[in-house]
């Protein structure tokens, strides 16, 4: 009766005596069942855990497609920049076709490999190996200059706390660069002077200017640095023309800022 096992009328004695005993044993076969009910439901939640996961990963390999490009493919690039504009959905859904003229990868340039490749010309802005070593990981750019990778000035743009083993008031200029929404923007944070600098290669807007002065404020106070009367502002600039070229942008005034002919 409910899952214990029955007696019969034979097996109970003509006394018998109901005691704390009795309610004792009673509560441990219960409590007993209970677990190895439980137990039972965990392994078949396991089991079909791993039953979905194995599907999942079925589906992703038929899917998946081993593509190896060569020099002089033609290939198309996905127009992001159709997906931000106002209008932009009219436009194409791809760009080119390109011709791949050379596959490099981007470990022989932090390496230091030929320095002078030419990786990418965009109207009048040109892209060298040279650029691409100077923003390794953990990379200084110079003795006075330092620069936060990609990722973690992306989540100090949106006010999170990455881990980054920097000790701000020992450079004279901090460089990031900021990617939100497929766009690339540039930031740059004077510590001894307490202000930042924004630079958006389609042009600053106030919202954005505020964005970087409370970021970069939020970001030098958790450092333990002074913050008190911290500005942001901008500069005049060269302003991109199509849709592509504002990574290549961002990455040619980081490298005129630090050697100081641009701001």
């Amino acid at each position: 009766m409910f899952g214990r096992e029955a007696r019969y009328p034979s097996e109970i004695p003509e006394e018998f005596m109901v005691d704390e005993s009795v309610e004792d044993i009673v509560g441990q076969e219960e409590l007993s069942e209970d677990i190895q009910k439980h137990q039972k439901l965990l392994e078949l939640v396991k089991d079909n855990v791993v039953k979905a996961q194995e599907k999942t990963k079925g589906k992703i390999k038929m899917m998946k497609r081993d593509v190896a490009f060569k020099v002089g493919d033609k290939v198309l690039r996905a127009n992001i920049r159709s997906q931000q504009r106002k209008g932009g959905k009219l436009e194409a859904n791809f760009l080119g076709p390109y011709v791949i003229t050379a596959i490099q990868d981007i470990m022989d340039a932090w390496a230091g490999k030929s320095p002078h490749f030419l990786l990418s010309k965009i109207g009048a802005y040109k892209l060298f190996y040279w650029d691409i070593q100077q923003i390794g990981p953990d990379m200084e750019l110079e003795t006075k200059a330092a620069f936060i990778d990609s990722f973690s000035m992306t989540a100090i743009w949106k006010r999170k706390a990455p881990r980054l083993k920097i000790k701000p008031m020992e450079h004279e200029v901090i460089l990031g660069i900021v990617n939100e929404h497929h766009h690339w923007t540039l930031v740059v944070i004077y510590p001894q002077e307490k202000k930042s600098l924004y630079l958006d290669p389609l042009g600053e807007t106030k919202q954005g200017i505020q964005n970087c002065l409370e970021s970069t404020r939020a970001f030098m106070r958790k450092k333990g640095c002074n913050v008190s009367r911290w500005t942001c502002d901008t500069v005049k600039h060269p302003k991109q023309v199509d849709a592509t070229s504002c990574g290549v942008f961002a990455l040619k005034v980081r490298v005129l800022t630090v050697i100081h002919t641009y701001i």
